[in-house]
This record gives C-alpha cells, sequence and structure tokens, in this order.
C-alpha cells in the first residue's frame, strides 16, 4: 500500500506546478472514495459470503485498480541520477535518498511535523465504531464512510484553494482544527454529535492527506519530489506504526476505557506537529505571513 500511494502521488505532481495541490488532492480523494466503498462493502460481504470469499472478491477490486494504474502512471521528469565511469560506457545510479534534503530546515521541520501528525491524526477514525458501541449511539458502522465522504471533499476543495494562497497557508488551519477536534471527539455521546463530528473532522483531515505532498513538494527541486517524498513517507510510516497502539495502550480494556488520555495523546501529538509546520513555514519565507 506504501509503495503504490506513494508512486502515484508523486506522479501528477510532475505534470503539475500551479494547479499542483488541487491536483493530488483529486488523486488523493481515490483512497477516501474506497473509504467509502470498503467498509459497507466488507461489511454486507462477510455476512452473505464468508470471509474467505469477502477477501477474495476485495482483493480482486484492488487488482482491478492497480492494473489500470500499471498502464496509465508515467512520469514527465527523468529521475534524478548520477553518471559515473564516462570512459567505460558510464552506469546509472538511481538516488533513493537525498540528506542533503535535510540541510534546508523548512523541509525538516514539516517532515517533523507531518511524522507527529501521524502518530495522532487517525486515532478517531480507527475507534469510532468503538465509541459509538460503548455509549450504544445508533447507525454504528456508518460514521467511518461519513467520515471518507466529508474526506473527499475535504481533499480537493482545500487544494483548489491552496493554488492560491499557499499551500502550507492552508494546511495550517486544518490540522489546527483537527486537533482540537481530537480533544472534544468523547463529548460526541449521542447521534447528531458524531454525525457533525466524521463531517468536520473528516474534511480537515482530509486536507492533511493531500496535502501534505504538495507542501513538501515546493520545499526543493521538482525532479527530486519523488526522492523527498519518499523519505518523509518513511518518517510519517512511524507515526502510523506506533501511534494507534500507543493509543489503544492508553484507552485499555473494554469497560474501562480511558477516552480522555487516548484523545489527549493524540491530539497533543498533531498539536505539536501542527506547531512544527508552522515553524518550517517561517524558516521557508522568514515570516507567519508570508504565502507558501
Amino acid at each position: 500500500m506504501g509503495v503504490i500511494f506513494n508512486t502515484a502521488i508523486n506522479c501528477p505532481a510532475h505534470y503539475y506546478n500551479r494547479r499542483r495541490a488541487l491536483a493530488l488532492g483529486v488523486v488523493a480523494s481515490g483512497s477516501s472514495t474506497g473509504g467509502i466503498i470498503f467498509p459497507i462493502m466488507s461489511r454486507k460481504l462477510l455476512a452473505e459470503v464468508g470471509y474467505g470469499w469477502s477477501m477474495r472478491i476485495i482483493g480482486f477490486f484492488l487488482l482491478t485498480g492497480v492494473i489500470l494504474a500499471w498502464f496509465s502512471l508515467s512520469t514527465r521528469l527523468p529521475p534524478a541520477i548520477d553518471v559515473r565511469d564516462k570512459s567505460k560506457g558510464g552506469w546509472k545510479q538511481v538516488q533513493w535518498t537525498d540528506f542533503s534534503a535535510f540541510r534546508n530546515p523548512a523541509y525538516t521541520f514539516f517532515v517533523i511535523g507531518a511524522s507527529f501528525i501521524m502518530f495522532g491524526l487517525y486515532m478517531p477514525l480507527t475507534y469510532m465504531d468503538v465509541w459509538s458501541s460503548s455509549n450504544n449511539v445508533p447507525a454504528n458502522g456508518y460514521y467511518l464512510p461519513i467520515l471518507n465522504a466529508a474526506s473527499s471533499f475535504g481533499r480537493v476543495l482545500p487544494g483548489f484553494v491552496a493554488d492560491k494562497v499557499g499551500r502550507i497557508n492552508t494546511i495550517l488551519p486544518h490540522l489546527a482544527v483537527s486537533g482540537v477536534l481530537i480533544f472534544i471527539f468523547p463529548l460526541c455521546t449521542n447521534l447528531g454529535g458524531l454525525v457533525v463530528f466524521s463531517i468536520l473532522y473528516g474534511f480537515t483531515s482530509g486536507c492533511y492527506v493531500s496535502l501534505i505532498p504538495a507542501c513538501s513538494s515546493q520545499l526543493g527541486s521538482t525532479s527530486t519530489v519523488g526522492t523527498r517524498n519518499g523519505m518523509m513517507f518513511f518518517l510519517m510510516s512511524f507515526g502510523g506504526l506506533f501511534g494507534l497502539p500507543i493509543a489503544g495502550a492508553i484507552l485499555g480494556d473494554v469497560g474501562h476505557l480511558d477516552w480522555w488520555g487516548a484523545v489527549g495523546f493524540s491530539g497533543a501529538m498533531v498539536v505539536i506537529g501542527t506547531v512544527s509546520v508552522a515553524v518550517a513555514k517561517w524558516y521557508a519565507v522568514g515570516s507567519i505571513r508570508g504565502k507558501i
């Protein structure tokens, strides 16, 4: 999944500069569309055909998408390469990493911020059904599709705005609102509150998914955008790997769930990450008010 997403999100960056955020938002909206379909699809399939055939059907569904991507994805610019030993015809070495990118403090603080945010951003998505079940809120199982539907708009519309007012300028308020929403998540104890939370959080968190690569892309050369985004996503993966288990450990066992502790950890991670992104903006333009 990581290889597929990283490749798919980087290819359009080669073709767009002025409208890059909007283009990447449209691409990223595909994953939230899957987030609408697959929870409902898997729930129905498990009840009708069992686990085995449910996984096979979903697998064939995904295979179709991958085959289409195989024939449609391409890059405009050649990869960043080093050519050595020209006397013997030369050879090419693909540049998998570019640690010199971290000499740019704007990029460094941005990657740090994006990584911290990953530790907390997905906690409400993962534990939303647990929360609704433990509080006897109806319509359990449909909040995640609602959230992903809102996320589709949150990935496209902010991208349109970002190309006009600045990508980091656009993502910062959405991150701040996401952090606040995580802290108030345990207050949503009825159907209306949880639906409103799902819509708002889906929209603001969706902006993070689509604009993170667009923001990183402008903090360096277009020819090395894949390398820089790859390093960023690698470091972000540690947040995805450890963030939810830490939140789950804080949450505890059924019957003794510490929701405030879990949202306190997750919200703090998002807030710390947001501050780091703000510092990255300051380094990039020399002012917190500049356009970037």
